[in-house]
């Protein structure tokens, strides 16, 4: 018997800093079905409606499951999955995730009696399984010896289980030996094979063949969907330029960028109308043969019998062709002109390593110049001549008890990491996340320059995902400029709670005192959240899931609390960097010496800035918005530091 193969997907197997979601119909091709993650607690998950809607036109046969969290009411969780189903329950099972360990108030197999009871009201006639693992089970369930009846009222409900590396699952009572339908076997499949963004994806066999899936669950198999004709001739003798996807599934958005609503999929091959086009014609607005209009990425569209252009890679940097120097001496003053006896601008230490802007006009003196603006005169005695290549490490001290670092990587592929180092232990810290004085926590897009101009901070990077708000008057809330929008987490700025939404998504609390903690509130100051944990008691988590190369932002912990890391990956730049995966982020920082780290919002988000001696704020890095490398994204909010003097 050949059994039947199909994953399970949420929205860790989508980046959603790319335009493309899942490509169901590749799934398709590989897949005799598929589980979707509909939420947990009280968190819808992101993609859900996206992704059921997506793979019912595919035509794969879909399942539902709900990662049960005791930290929320049963029935509750239970109304809001029934909710997010609108009348359409799939074909395959509602599946009850039962393997959470976070001991909220819910806890037990008593509570998880209310939930699939609660769940079986709301959906009468609907069949609803259970997923779990062995050995959760055992521990967790009724007891088979004091509490078999208790236990016995689970077998009517049909058994999904998790058992990787193995011939044959294990199975728990209630249920015998082969009284499975579905066996997670794996969480490292081959992603790209089923059309996801992530190298990993779990894989689940149906216990039967195809011919068996069908009879159990009575479904029947559609044609595979074609793909749209070029749009006809509607004989009003418009000029319309036409486009070809190339992307395998392409979003079709309500507005022109990643942040609007996906309301459609494009499919490579499809021909599409263009109606308009953005100023920098990054998103063109489209119209398709069956009359769909919205919003796509050009990246991914070419005109008909054009080929796409090729990439450039961004132009050298202005310090590419000069000398760099590296200081051999503990501390070495920089100075207005080029004489012992010359006034004092500044301080490099041991190991700063920085471009020459004259280094040939006297014999014993090199004129410099620091990232911040910084530029005088050094004697040559203290500094180590590396060559005219810059270095593919290098490092310089920048205000009190901050450093900057640059790393130039090869492998995996060629990438810039951007990490700011400071020391809590110096005394004058102040950090800030965006404030907002509107009651409903709405604020004004901004770039990370601007945030740092506006609020005179020392260096900045930006901070949490967001939702642009609808229904509102822009001018009126924004006079000043930027979009109404609103944090995805939880955020606090200077002791206002502007957001308290609890999601999955990991927080950052800082206290008055600069006491970082993760998920963990105490004496809450400022507040920012992130878009997952990337480490966690110095390991990494399994299955971080995401591993498409982007541009990232990342904040890391030291495990004495000393030092903390503001890290930002270049990316989606071939020829400079190309972006790193959340695991290969993860290492970077394990090597760094983070004990915790979480990722917060990236892609054309990614930014980090520093303020000038001119006073002026200074792109450290190469952030790139809608494709444009050095363009900074407006963004929520950020999160940024102050030193006293």
């Amino acid at each position: 018997m050949t059994r039947v193969i199909g994953p399970d997907v949420s929205f860790y197997q989508d980046d959603p800093e790319t335009p493309q979601g899942i490509d169901f119909v590749k799934m398709r091709a590989s897949a005799g079905f598929v589980i979707i993650r509909a939420g947990q607690n009280l968190w819808p998950d992101p993609d859900f409606k996206y992704n059921w809607r997506e793979a019912k036109s595919a035509g794969l046969p879909r399942g539902s499951y709900w990662f049960y969290d005791s930290r929320a009411e049963p029935g509750t969780q239970a109304g809001l999955w029934a909710s997010m189903l609108e009348g359409d329950s799939g074909e395959l099972p509602l599946f009850a995730d039962f393997e959470e360990k976070y001991k909220g108030p819910y806890s037990g197999w008593k509570h998880w009696h209310d939930f699939l009871e609660a769940l079986k009201k709301l959906i009468p006639g609907k069949e609803i399984g259970i997923y779990t693992a062995y050995y959760y089970w055992r521990d967790n369930a009724p007891n088979s010896n004091t509490q078999a009846k208790n236990l016995d009222y689970f077998h009517q409900y049909p058994l999904w289980i998790a058992n990787y590396g193995a011939l044959a699952p294990r199975v728990p009572l209630p249920w015998t030996k082969e009284e499975w339908i579905f066996w997670q076997y794996t969480e490292t499949g081959d992603g790209k094979l089923y059309g996801v963004e992530s190298n990993g994806i779990d894989l689940n066999y149906f216990n039967g063949d195809d011919a068996a899936l069908k009879e159990r669950f009575k479904v029947t198999e559609p044609p595979p969907p074609e793909p749209e004709p070029e749009p006809p001739d509607d004989g009003t003798g418009t000029d319309r330029k036409r486009h070809r996807v190339t992307a395998t599934a392409l979003r079709v958005r309500e507005g022109p960028g990643t942040n609007y609503a996906a309301i459609g999929m494009l499919y490579k091959g499809d021909i599409v109308e263009e109606l308009e086009a953005t100023n920098d014609r990054t998103w063109i607005k489209i119209l398709t043969s069956k009359g769909l209009i919205g919003w796509s990425s050009a990246t991914y569209l070419v005109p008909v019998s054009v080929e796409p252009p090729p990439v450039i890679p961004p132009p050298d940097e202005e310090t590419d062709g000069r000398n760099w120097y590296r200081v051999n001496t503990s501390a070495l003053t920089v100075r207005e002109t080029p004489s012992a006896n010359g006034n004092p601008l500044g301080y490099l230490i041991m190991d700063d390593t920085l471009p020459a802007v004259d280094d040939v006009t006297l014999p014993d003196w090199v004129k410099i110049e620091r990232l911040d603006g910084l530029s005088g005169w050094c004697s040559k005695t203290y500094l180590k001549e590396l060559g005219r290549s810059r270095p593919a490490s290098l490092r310089q001290s920048l205000f009190k008890g901050i450093s900057y670092m640059r790393e130039e990587r090869t492998a995996p592929r060629r990438n810039v990491v951007h990490t700011l180092l400071f020391d809590l232990h110096t005394p004058g810290f102040e950090f800030l996340v965006t404030p907002t004085r509107d009651s409903n926590g709405i604020l004004c897009t901004r770039t990370t320059s601007k945030f740092v101009d506006e609020f005179n901070v020392h260096a900045a990077i930006n901070g949490d995902g967001f939702n642009y708000v609808s229904g509102i008057e822009r001018a009126r809330k924004c006079p000043n400029g930027g979009d109404p929008v609103k944090a995805n987490g939880m955020a606090a700025s200077r002791g206002n709670f502007y957001s308290r939404v609890r999601t999955w998504q990991p927080t950052i609390f800082i206290s008055r005192e600069n006491q970082f903690t993760f998920n963990k509130p105490s004496k809450v100051f400022n507040a920012i959240s992130g878009d997952r944990i990337l480490v966690v008691n110095g390991q990494i988590p399994n299955n971080l899931a995401t591993n498409i190369p982007n541009p990232r932002t990342a904040i890391g912990l030291t495990k004495d609390n000393r030092w903390l890391l503001f890290i930002v990956v270049d990316g989606r730049q071939p020829g400079y960097s190309e972006g790193l995966t959340l695991p290969e982020l993860a290492e970077f920082m394990v090597s760094q010496g983070v004990y915790s780290g979480v990722n917060m919002d990236g892609g054309g988000s990614s930014t980090m800035i520093i303020r000038g001696v001119d006073r002026a704020s200074r792109v450290l890095n190469s952030p790139i918005d809608q494709n444009l490398p050095g363009k900074q994204r407006a963004v929520a909010n950020h999160l940024g530091i102050y030193i006293r003097s």
